[in-house]
């Protein structure tokens, strides 16, 4: 009995045809779960998100999810916070969380590698002997020889950080913020190793920003059903578009909040924690919204350096951290 074989362009059809319908189906689930959340009785209040993006023209806000995304607040979002809804696409919504992936940044560094060589070298011996015995000795000697050398591997490390802002989106007022940072090694003796563990640590630091979002929209007070219901919150149309359409409005209203603050450090390469949280390494220039903050940076071996700022939008604060060693307090 002979089986045809399909031909290899109608397999490649097939799967890109299966991988599109995937796509939909959870665009699809997205459409559903804001389509019913509008007459949800559990719904105290609605948000959206969105991502920052550059244009020849400036930045703008781009209203979506990402699938990563959805598959977080559609799942563990829906569970831990289920008074905190997901609003229709474009329509009301009391927050507005807002996503910036920063600049990347860049340091320097070696591992050292250590390697032990062994060698054998042989010697040819004669000796005569003399006294009650007489005679001559020759034979070959074998001297084994251990050595060990260090060498400096160079690397070079990236940090690019992402931040949250959520926002509350009737007067535009910062509820709070919450920062994680994604890192990768090129080189080195170890960026397997690395790039393995940092890739567990973002996936895991990128669900706890997830999560600090909704902590952050609870925790703004606003839980009057009545008064959503007031402000037509209830009532959202369903969606009419996929995702990632940009608002026909600039980004001037989100970032009149953002500054800038310029870390260095002597010796560099240490931790920067704005607010408790890590957000790179010295060299760096990060965006904060404005207010005070509490600037940390550390290294293994030196006294931690603490200061606390206070900035307004569009200025730009320069630090500069004189690490003590420890060993000299």
């Amino acid at each position: 009995m002979r089986h045809s074989r399909l031909p290899v362009s109608l397999i490649l059809l097939i799967v890109l045809i299966s991988v599109a319908g995937a796509k939909d189906n959870w665009i699809e689930q997205m459409h559903k779960l804001q389509a019913a959340n509008a007459t949800n009785p559990n719904c105290k209040l609605f948000y959206k998100t969105g991502e920052i993006v550059a244009t020849p023209t400036g930045s703008q806000v781009v209203w979506g999810m990402t699938e990563k995304m959805w598959k977080w607040y559609s799942t563990d979002g829906v569970k831990k916070y289920p008074s905190a809804c997901l609003a229709a696409h474009q329509g009301k919504a009391d927050v507005e969380i807002i996503f910036n992936l920063g600049g990347t940044e860049q340091i320097q560094g070696a591992d050292l590698a250590r390697q032990t060589e062994t060698s054998q070298s042989a010697t040819t011996f004669n000796a005569n002997m003399s006294g009650d015995v007489n005679g001559n000795v020759s034979g070959i000697a074998n001297t084994t020889t251990t050595s060990t050398t260090t060498t400096a591997v160079p690397y070079t490390r990236t940090f690019k950080p992402l931040t949250a802002y959520v926002y509350r989106a009737k007067d535009g007022e910062l509820i709070g913020t919450s920062s994680m940072v994604f890192t990768r090694q090129i080189g080195g003796n170890n960026a397997g190793f690395y790039n393995l563990g940092a890739a567990i640590g973002s996936s895991r630091h990128l669900h706890k920003m997830f999560e600090e979002t909704l902590e952050l929209i609870v925790a703004s007070g606003i839980t009057d059903t009545e008064k959503l219901k007031n402000a037509g919150l209830q009532s959202v149309p369903t969606s009419q578009q996929p995702l990632a359409t940009k608002n026909q409005g600039s980004s001037q209203d989100f970032h009149a909040a953002i500054a800038k603050i310029q870390v260095e450090s002597n010796p560099s390469g240490a931790d920067i924690e704005i607010d408790g949280s890590f957000v790179g390494n010295t060299p760096s220039d990060l965006q904060v919204p404005e207010g005070v903050h509490t600037v940390a940076v550390k290294r293994a071996g030196f006294m931690d350096w603490l200061r606390t700022v206070k900035i307004s939008s569009g200025s730009s604060v320069h630090l500069s951290a004189e690490l003590e060693a420890k060993e000299n307090r």
